[in-house]
């Protein structure tokens, strides 16, 4: 990608995040949600509209392929079985628990809302900010600092650059909808989880992987109401499923990521 659509995206990305945020505040996206009797979730429509933004400038304009994104035929099913595998463990987890500590097993009270609010993560908000900031900020930043660096300070350069940004563009959403500020240990909070995502999707080189375990991190959906620590579950399962990855799955290219760059944009 020409660096002056990478700037371009960099320059972007807080107008978009302003902007966005503030037709949350408008309502904008309240009665598409509530026609949709609270299928389409506001956080699904906002984020769809920076998508076609932001994949316009990608795609179109700065000539990138799905394949630069590391996605594929091939790892989207691979990517899709072991979300999958995922969030079926959490299930059997949850109900597990509940059998043995003799908690009642009731099902979620707003099953339609959990599935909107999932359905804007796979396909809004974790989907739009993998993309950004693993698939594209991470890699172009690496490619930037890898014609005066070795790959192994290239990377590390790169990793905390775009994941700092990651960390920054939250401000519009907490200052401005959520009304909690920003502090110093949020920018630290929130640039270790881009960090901890950034690090699953070069272990595994797999963009669906990726997407859906932000999801499930953002809101790890049960079809059992509980009080175990959901999120605690499925960050476990997902690093051991991340060390373990080649041998799980017999993809390696994630340890030839790790080792040698972005080989598989060739």
């Amino acid at each position: 990608m020409p660096f002056s659509w990478l700037l371009l995206i960099i320059l972007l990305l807080p107008v978009n995040q302003l902007a966005i945020n503030y037709l949350f505040i408008l309502g904008t996206f309240k009665p598409l949600y509530k026609y949709s009797h609270g299928l389409l979730h506001p956080t699904l429509q906002g984020n769809l509209i920076s998508l076609l933004i932001f994949g316009f400038i990608i795609f179109k304009a700065g000539k990138l392929r799905v394949k630069d994104l590391l996605l594929t035929p091939e790892n989207f099913k691979i990517g899709l079985k072991w979300g999958l595998i995922i969030w079926l463990l959490l299930q059997v987890v949850v109900l597990l628990y509940h059998l043995f500590s003799g908690r009642p097993v009731i099902a979620i009270a707003q099953p339609r809302h959990s599935l909107s609010v999932i359905t804007g993560q796979l396909f809004g908000n974790a989907l739009l900010e993998e993309m950004l900031y693993r698939g594209i900020l991470l890699w172009q930043i690496y490619l930037l600092f890898r014609r005066k660096y070795m790959h192994g300070k290239a990377l590390i350069f790169a990793l905390l650059i775009s994941q700092a940004i990651f960390s920054l563009i939250h401000i519009p959403n907490r200052v401005l909808v959520k009304e909690i500020g920003f502090s110093a240990g949020d920018f630290i909070r929130l640039m270790l989880m881009g960090i901890v995502f950034a690090l699953i999707y070069l272990r595994t080189a797999n963009f669906t992987f990726a997407v859906i375990v932000h999801s499930l991190l953002n809101y790890p959906t049960t079809i059992i109401e509980t009080d175990m620590p959901a999120k605690l579950i499925v960050l476990l399962a997902t690093v051991l499923l991340t060390l373990f990855w080649p041998q799980l799955t017999g993809d390696k290219n994630g340890r030839a990521l790790l080792t040698k760059g972005p080989v598989l944009l060739e």
